[in-house]
């Protein structure tokens, strides 16, 4: 059986601009792995009357070997971005590079291909899962649309794959309902290794589970990324699970990013007051045990409609800062220290 993992990359490839071979798929080692530019991905209202812009004007780099972390509330955009990451959402404008290429620039069979390496782990592990098929016909069934039913070596490597995420031989016969959820999403993590992949999306993988579960899942996803190199973006709304296992973080605020920080910079000084809501938001763990954070920051009102954002700077009206600056002009996205970047007006 190959490795469950990433193919050794080539050594030198071509730039931006220098046309690539339809079925060149290595990842070009000069770039990152995930290049996101100018992101936009809008949706028209089931009214007809107006577009939700659920992604809007996004840039970021992910490294090879990096765990990009990128946090928010629910319908903040992390969820479209995660499938516009990987693949199954177009984008409505900007660009979505992969190793420096642009996957929606190649004809669809090479556009398949290309999508086995960028894997998207979903939230639910019980819609991702067929409860009327096996965990070892679940496993299989990419390597089938893949190298083709009856492939000698299928069922092996599913075999291995679920060996790998630290499940038995003997459940590879179950069905989903004989699984407890954290088994269940260990056989996701499995069945998106299975394709050998560059990068992982994990789209709040953990948040279905319970508390004594996620370390589990957690430090499986760590000791995998680790032993075969994998790129991981992690999205999540839990902030002790993304400063655990990020390199560098993302805060969204419908649908942009409004600071991007190494994780332990981001934990020791968060500039934007959003972040800092967040942050204070958090449960202390003491010697008496776990209490609220004294200097929590709270906001007032709820988020406001994707259809018509506040003008200026978006999170102005929940924003105990807010002044007339805010609404009147868009913050400018800047770098506040090194490697820390935020768009604010009084960061």
């Amino acid at each position: 059986m190959q490795q469950v993992g990433p193919r050794p990359d080539p050594t030198g490839g071509p730039s931006l601009g220098t046309p690539v071979a339809r079925d060149s798929l290595e990842p070009v080692q000069q770039h990152p792995v995930f290049g996101i530019r100018d992101l936009e991905v809008h949706f028209r209202a089931t009214s007809g009357s107006g577009t939700l812009r659920a992604v809007d004007k996004v840039s970021f780099t992910v490294n090879r070997g990096e765990t990009f972390g990128i946090i928010g509330e629910s319908g903040s955009g992390k969820s479209t971005l995660a499938r516009a990451l990987t693949c199954m959402t177009r984008p409505s404008r900007g660009q979505v590079l992969h190793a420096g290429l642009d996957p929606w620039g190649m004809d669809k069979r090479a556009l398949r291909l290309h999508r086995h390496n960028y894997q998207l782990i979903f939230q639910n592990p019980d819609s991702a899962l067929n409860p009327r098929r096996t965990i070892l016909a679940s496993v299989v069934e990419p390597l089938e649309i893949s190298r083709g039913r009856g492939a000698p070596d299928n069922r092996t490597d599913a075999l291995q794959a679920l060996e790998r995420v630290g499940l038995r031989p003997e459940f590879a016969e179950r069905f989903p309902h004989q699984l407890s959820g954290g088994q269940k999403q260990r056989v996701n993590i499995a069945r998106a290794l299975i394709l050998q992949p560059y990068a992982l999306v994990c789209d709040e993988i953990v948040s279905a589970l319970d508390v004594s579960i996620r370390a589990e899942v957690l430090n499986l996803l760590i000791g995998i990324q680790a032993e075969l190199g994998l790129t991981m973006v992690f999205i999540t709304h839990d902030l002790s699970v993304v400063s655990h296992v990020s390199d560098r973080i993302a805060v969204m605020y419908m649908g942009q990013i409004v600071e991007l920080a190494p994780a332990h910079e981001l934990r020791r000084g968060p500039l934007h007051p959003y972040t800092r809501a967040l942050w204070s938001a958090e449960p202390v763990i003491s010697a008496m045990g776990m209490r609220q954070n004294s200097e929590r920051v709270l906001l007032n009102g709820e988020i406001p409609s994707l259809l018509s954002p506040p003008s200026g700077c978006r999170f102005r009206t929940r924003c105990p800062q807010a002044q007339d600056t805010c609404s009147a002009q868009v913050p400018s996205w800047r770098e506040s220290g090194q490697d820390h970047w935020v768009a604010c007006h009084f960061a």
